[in-house]
Order: C-alpha cells, then sequence, then structure tokens
C-alpha cells in the first residue's frame, strides 16, 4: 500500500515548532509492513491542503493511505477538517457524539466552552469518528476510491494515544498481511559513524534481511536493525540473531539498546555491583550529575557532586593544590587528577568523575584551543585521566564530556583495561 504522511501547521513550516510526529509515526507504521514513500508540511492555508489532498486523490493508482496529523483545533486557522471535505467533495456534518464528548469534556473539568469548540464536532460525511482520550479535538477516518485518509491532532502526546487506541487497528486492516517488520536499536560510543560502518559492512549491505544502518547524534552512533518475517516471533528471532553479530563485532563500544543509554547502562552496573559515585564538574557544569541522576533509583549509587568552576572553589572544596593550578593550568591532567581523587576521598564513593575543559566559544589558545577537555575516574585501582578534543559548540562540547566520562566509568565497571 502506498503511504504518505501530511504534518498540518503554519508553526511547522515557519520552524517555530518540531515536528516530532512524523519520526513516530514512520517508526510504527514499518512495524506493520508500511514504508512512507513521501512526507509533506503544509502551512495552515486551506487552498494548499485543498490541492494537496485531491491530487493525491487523482493520482492513486494503487491503494494509498494518508495519515495526516495537525490542524483539529477549535480556531479559524484549523482547516484539515474543511481541506479533506472539499477534497473529497463531501459537506462537513456534525457529529452528535463527538460533540456530546466535547461537552462532557469541557463539564468534567470545570471549563467554559466557547462556541468555536463545536467546530470540532464537524467531521465530513460518512468519516468515522476517532475518540480523543487526551483532548477535545477527534480525529476521523475517511475513504474515497483508493484514497484511505486518517486524521490525528497534532498534540504529539495526543496523536500518540488516538494512534493506539483508534487508528492501528484500521491501518493493520488494510495494511497488505502476510509480513511483519520488527525493528530494533543499538547504541554506541567511542567510535565514529565510519568506524562502525567499517566494522559491520557485511551486516550493512544492500539487500539483506535484516537490514542495517546508522545514523550518529550528540557523540553517539546508533545501530538500527529491521527484519520483515512471515510471524513476530520470526522476526524477533532475526533480530536477535543479527544483534548478537552486531554485538560480537563491535564489542564494547555498545553501550545499550532501545531505550537504554549511557546514562541507563552505568546505573544498571553501579547497582548491580553494589558501587557508588560522586562527581566533580568544572565545565559540564552538573551535566554528569543530572545524567546519572535522571535514572531512576540512582539515589541508591549517587553520593553526591560538586560543581567547582573557579580555581578557588577547586582548591577549596576539593583540595586540588594552587601550585598545579598556577604550573599546568585549570584545564589539564594534573588539575582533572586531583579533582577526581579529592571528590572520591571526600565523599567517600567508590568511583569518582572529573571533568575540566574549555568549552568555548572563547577562552581557547594555540596551546589549549576550545574544545579541550580533560576527564579523570579515580577508585581503589587507581586513576586514569583521558585528554580529549572535541568538536562542537559550547553545548556539544560540554555534552560530549559528560557522555566520555560517563563512558569511562562504564568500561571500568566491565572490567576493560584503561591503561
Amino acid at each position: 500500500m502506498h503511504t504518505e504522511t501530511l504534518s498540518v501547521g503554519t508553526e511547522l513550516t515557519s520552524g517555530s515548532t518540531i515536528d516530532t510526529n512524523v519520526a513516530w509515526l514512520a517508526g510504527q507504521l514499518a512495524q506493520l509492513g508500511l514504508t512512507i514513500r513521501r512526507h509533506t508540511t503544509l502551512p495552515d492555508d486551506l487552498a494548499s491542503l485543498v490541492a494537496h489532498v485531491r491530487g493525491l486523490r487523482a493520482g492513486a493508482s494503487e491503494p494509498t493511505l494518508l495519515v495526516v496529523t495537525g490542524g483539529l483545533g477549535p480556531t479559524l486557522d484549523d482547516l484539515t477538517r474543511d481541506a479533506v471535505a472539499a477534497a473529497l467533495e463531501l459537506p462537513l456534518v456534525e457529529d452528535t457524539a463527538c460533540r456530546q464528548a466535547i461537552e462532557a469534556m469541557f463539564r468534567h473539568r470545570g471549563w467554559p466552552m466557547a462556541s468555536s469548540n463545536l467546530r470540532q464536532a464537524q467531521l465530513p460525511q460518512g468519516a468515522t469518528a476517532l475518540p480523543n482520550s487526551c483532548g477535545t479535538a477527534p480525529g476521523f477516518y475517511v475513504h474515497s476510491d483508493r484514497l484511505h485518509i486518517v486524521v490525528m491532532p497534532g498534540v504529539p502526546y495526543e496523536m500518540k494515544a488516538m494512534y493506539a487506541e483508534q487508528v492501528e487497528p484500521i491501518v493493520r486492516r488494510l495494511a497488505p498481511g502476510g509480513r511483519v517488520v520488527a525493528a530494533r536499536i543499538l547504541h554506541t560510543f567511542g567510535l565514529g559513524e565510519s568506524t562502525v560502518g567499517q566494522t559491520i559492512a557485511d551486516n550493512m549491505a544492500r539487500g539483506r534481511n535484516p537490514n542495517v544502518g546508522t545514523t550518529a547524534a550528540s557523540g553517539m552512533v546508533s545501530v538500527r536493525i529491521w527484519a520483515s518475517a512471515a510471524s513476530a516471533d520470526e522476526a524477533a528471532a532475526m533480530l536477535d540473531a543479527e544483534e548478537a553479530d552486531l554485538r560480537r563485532k563491535l564489542g564494547h563500544a555498545v553501550v545499550g539498546c532501545g531505550e537504554e543509554g549511557l546514562p541507563q547502562a552505568v546505573a544498571q552496573l553501579l547497582t548491580t555491583s553494589g558501587a557508588t559515585a560522586a562527581v566533580a564538574e568544572s565545565c559540564t557544569g552538573g551535566l554528569v550529575s543530572k545524567l546519572l541522576t535522571d535514572v531512576p533509583g540512582s539515589s541508591a549509587f549517587f553520593l553526591e557532586t560538586a560543581v567547582t568552576y573557579t580555581n578557588a572553589a577547586k582548591t577549596a572544596r576539593l583540595g586540588v593544590p594552587t601550585e598545579w593550578i598556577a604550573q599546568h593550568g585549570a584545564v589539564s591532567e594534573p588539575v582533572a587528577r586531583s579533582m577526581a581523587e579529592g571528590m572520591r576521598s571526600l565523599s567517600g564513593a567508590d568511583y569518582a568523575l572529573a571533568t575540566t575543559g574549555i568549552a568555548g566559544p572563547s577562552g581557547g589558545t594555540d596551546a589549549k584551543p576550545v574544545g579541550l577537555v580533560f576527564v579523570a575516574l579515580a577508585s581503589a585501582d587507581g586513576t586514569v585521566v583521558r585528554r580529549l578534543h572535541l568538536p562542537g559548540d559550547r553545548d556539544r562540547v560540554r555534552h560530549r564530556t559528560a557522555l566520555a566520562a560517563l563512558n569511562l566509568l562504564r568500561l571500568r565497571l566491565l572490567n576493560v583495561p584503561l591503561e
């Protein structure tokens, strides 16, 4: 089935809002064996919307699914209902059940209801209403000739709930049977995308099933696996085998799978081992600590943090010798080492991380350019310091420094040699 998506909203075409819906929908549709052939984003302009839907209807030489998000609000610039009705040459009619649901929601919440909210109960004649369990805007499903149209709200949490509750059964019924597509994602750290690609080149060969691809973002390289099979069990078995092969080739560079990133991996290792951690931060300004404490249950292993941004704070809080700062500078191997060791002594933690560096955009010199950072890890096995030169703007340097620190701790917890 030819599948397209349409996102509606001037806030999207003007760049003021990022469209996260289409990426999520692509993953959901892929699980049903549907690949998005084209995605379109249009402003709140009736003529443009009508022309797009009308053109898709006229050109549909095969069964076609159009999944639309946005433009279902109560205001005059919410035009998706009007556009679909006009393109299919259908009148808008009030859906009694939708009207009653909207009125009931306002009564339940104790809010006054504007008359404009009743616009949301207007649907193209013959359309099937899709109740909204999270908001006031119902979606709808309508078809004409070969074209099947599903319309959902643009608010992500409303859209996701409606898809799961109302839309997926419709799409599953429309999707060609016989194939199941399942996906999995592995996250790696410490290797560039080109190196990862070379290492798993055989897995990425065109035409393979499972299909394997890579993406790079925020210092991580992710490896995505898609398997197409006759059943969910067969697809899962294919994913298991492919994941095992990828892990064998990539080794300790693999951080986690799915929602498990570096913070989650480190948290799991600390929890399993019963070890504790503390952090001393300079250039990262508390980011390492934030990433760790974002993980639920972090109080079981995380003891404390100190953001020692100034030289005086490094000395007063962590005991970094003033002569070391004078001789080597705050951004140096000796200072990073002293910060980690000072925090371990101060906190009593099994492991103490430290970061110091020049995040930019100013402050760099020829000898110590922007992006130069040191991360250190102190433990009973001694202290290890890594010197890194990281590309990117201030936020990227700080984020990658935090990830590098967490990865250093992860490798130590895995007993990977660090010297």
